[in-house]
């Protein structure tokens, strides 16, 4: 009897239904892979724009309230003052009194480099012809009531390779000695100044709201020497003027609001910024993410 032999028999293939419920699952898969990633893609550009708006804002927290804090609105350090700017003196460096020269007319100081390792002169910005500066007066008596910072103008750059004597503590070695420079000012230094008086440089400056080249808007930045340039921009974004991106609040020693220049003892400063758009992140969270920041400060010298 004639059998027939299973192994024999053709292997059957898919058929065209087969193939076709397979190629719709793949395509769904692929779909839902493909939208998750779109999704991710998403969200990680929204979250960056996210960490780069609270970065704005802590960077003009950071830069603002050390410039304010310095403030001595009794001396007049604000020239002009709103809601959305204010005109100040911006401290640009720092030193002492080495010697004084016959008359007043010079002042030497410690050279930027000492061995030390103490910055007892510094600056942001090294001094020109023109610059103005602070320099502390003990004044006639020991008293404090008539100790004041008496201001100065810079006639001419400061003069490298001059005497700071190693006798007045602040160079210890005849290289640094002779390293000093010498600051000729005017009007002339009062005999009532003594050498370690504290020096100040600065210069008129404005911080306001400014447009980028990307038409958004930031913090800017301009000195005011011969009138105020244009504002550069040095941190942000922050919102446009109409949504207060930066706000100033000025006020007394009793914490009413003043438009008095030197009756200003607490400035609340209020930074606002928005996040991205809808579209830019997930659609778990939809509309866009505002962030802000309020501070107050309070002056160094107020009235």
């Amino acid at each position: 009897m004639l059998t027939r032999n299973p192994s024999s028999t053709p292997p059957r293939g898919a058929s065209i239904i087969e193939l076709m419920i397979a190629l719709t699952i793949f395509g769904l898969v692929m779909a839902g892979v493909t939208s998750a990633i779109a999704e991710q893609t998403r969200f990680q550009a929204g979250a960056a724009r996210v960490v780069a708006s609270q970065r704005s804002i802590r960077q003009i927290g950071d830069l603002l309230p050390s410039e304010l804090r310095a403030l001595g609105t009794g001396s007049g350090d604000i020239y002009a003052m709103n809601a959305s700017s204010i005109d100040l003196r911006v401290t640009t460096g720092s030193t002492v009194v080495c010697t004084i020269a016959a008359g007043g007319g010079s002042v030497t100081i410690p050279p930027v480099q000492l061995a030390t390792g103490v910055p007892l002169t510094s600056w942001r910005d090294v001094p020109t012809t023109g610059d103005s500066l602070f320099i502390f007066d003990e004044g006639a008596s020991a008293a404090r009531n008539d100790d004041t910072w008496r201001a100065y103008r810079l006639s001419a750059p400061p003069a490298a390779a001059q005497s700071c004597p190693t006798a007045t503590g602040f160079t210890r070695t005849a290289g640094e000695a002779a390293a000093g420079m010498r600051l000729t000012v005017t009007p002339a230094v009062p005999v009532s100044t003594l050498v370690g008086a504290p020096i100040r440089f600065f210069r008129p400056a404005r911080y306001a709201l400014a447009t980028g080249a990307d038409g958004r808007w930031y913090l800017g930045y301009t000195e005011c020497k011969a009138g105020c340039g244009t504002l550069d921009v040095v941190a942000g974004p922050v919102r446009p003027p109409s949504g207060q991106g930066i706000g100033f609040t000025f006020r007394d020693s009793l914490g009413a609001i003043t438009a008095s220049r030197t009756d200003v003892a607490f400035i609340e400063l209020v930074l606002r910024t928005d996040g991205p758009p809808a579209g830019e992140r997930s659609r778990i969270r939809s509309g866009a993410l505002a962030d802000s920041l309020r501070l107050s400060i309070s002056v160094r010298n107020p009235r």
